[in-house]
């Protein structure tokens, strides 16, 4: 009986053993994963001098992922393809690395740019946008056609430095340090924005320093402002702005990335984390006293995300579109609607009397306006539309546009 007591405890014993790593392998395994999907952890790719880094925690070595005959001045990457663009400081390429198969290659086959400083990749489109100071333009790299175009001419006051693609809302935005502006234009060019003007900075060199980073979730725009000193951050409209850090860690900024709610940035030999909600600043790596940093980037699939995600207002604008969903600021801006929500129509003809000819009679729509050519106008008590009409023209415009002319016996006709 003793023996059997004795089997049985060993038995119990090894069970609960056996229950106990069982336990412990799925609660790491769950802690691995949220909702289902496994945490993948974040890292940092960043330049030095000739040389791609990668970082996967502050307390590890960087290990050398590709390097370059010249300083690589701009990075970037597309996660599911496994691929890093770079551009040295000479401006004369764009060269790409498959890091399978650690083949590099030159992608594009021309000279990109006088004075790149900062690339940004669109995931979703497949294509590579970048700033080029000394010619004051925005330039564009279809990767699936191979077709370069610039994008944006600027003015000669101009010098666009960094710069972040939203693919989900089609917006560029770009830090010009001359201005003292953040800017935005869409992909196609069109609908230039300045959201943010910095104050005027006494005794700030011309050599400034603005890299910009975009944080998808929370729409907001984090840039390094060299002449203050500062890190600050503004929504994407720019209706909420904040400083996030000041100090003597910005001076030279050259690179910042963003992802969750830290960011990195890059002086000239060090690399820098902060965390937006505390504060804490650590230094995670420097080179020495030989070598700079240039870029850096987060990589993660959560930094390029499949799901479409369309940041809006809520409520949402009824006409316009969603300018600031941080701040639930609409753009109505020529739909011919006012409002917080843009679905007030604009009264064009009581707003300005010379929106028509001298010989028209301006009658508002809903969202719009119409002018006619009249003949013998008169009013009736309830109605003020005219009695005989001639032509009718364009919505928004005062061109006519040919109608049949009516009959004489027509008195009135309803717009």
């Amino acid at each position: 009986l003793a023996h059997s007591i004795h089997n049985d405890f060993l038995i119990a014993k090894n069970s609960l053993a056996v229950l106990c790593v069982m336990f412990a392998v799925l609660f790491a395994f769950s802690c691995l994963h949220i909702a289902g999907t496994v945490i993948t952890p974040s890292y940092q790719i960043f330049s030095v001098g000739s040389t791609i880094y990668k970082l996967i925690a502050i307390d590890s070595d960087p290990t050398v992922i590709v390097s370059d005959e010249s300083p690589v001045v701009a990075i970037d990457y597309l996660y599911r393809q496994n691929t890093i663009f770079w551009v040295s400081d000479n401006s004369i390429r764009m060269a790409l690395l498959d890091i399978t198969d650690g083949v590099a290659t030159d992608y594009a086959p021309f000279v990109i740019g006088t004075q790149i400083t900062s690339m940004s990749v669109d995931w979703r489109t497949s294509k590579v946008y970048w700033t080029d100071s000394a010619a004051q333009t925005i330039e564009q790299y279809d990767l699936v056609l191979n077709r370069r175009s610039t994008l944006y001419q600027m003015s000669t006051d101009s010098s666009p430095l960094g710069i972040v693609v939203d693919p989900f809302t089609s917006w560029l935005y770009w830090t010009d340090g001359l201005r003292g502006t953040v800017e935005r234009i869409r992909v196609n060019g069109t609908t230039h924005r300045i959201i943010r003007q910095q104050k005027t900075r006494i005794n700030c060199h011309s050599s400034v320093s603005w890299p910009i980073a975009l944080n998808y979730s929370s729409q907001n725009l984090y840039w390094s402002d060299s002449c203050i000193n500062a890190l600050e951050r503004v929504s994407v409209g720019g209706a909420l702005s904040s400083t996030v850090y000041a100090g003597q860690f910005l001076s030279f900024a050259s690179s910042i990335t963003s992802f969750s709610s830290t960011l990195w940035w890059i002086q000239p030999r060090t690399l820098y984390e902060i965390a937006v909600d505390s504060g804490a600043l650590t230094r995670v790596y420097s080179t020495g006293a030989l070598s700079k940093l240039y870029s850096v980037r987060t990589v993660h699939p959560d930094n390029q995300p499949d799901d479409l995600y369309v940041p809006d207002c809520s409520p949402s604008c009824v006409h316009g579109f969603c300018a600031d969903p941080v701040a639930n600021v609409c753009d109505c801006l020529d739909t011919g609607w006012t409002g917080p929500l843009c679905n007030i129509s604009v009264r064009n003809c009581n707003e300005t009397s010379t929106i028509c000819r001298d010989n028209q009679k301006c009658i508002n729509r809903d969202g719009s306006y119409v002018c006619v050519d009249i003949l013998n106008y008169t009013s009736t008590a309830a109605l003020q539309i005219p009695t005989t009409l001639v032509r009718e023209s364009l919505i928004n415009t005062a061109l006519p546009l040919a109608v049949p002319r009516l009959s004489s016996s027509s008195s009135v006709m309803r717009l």
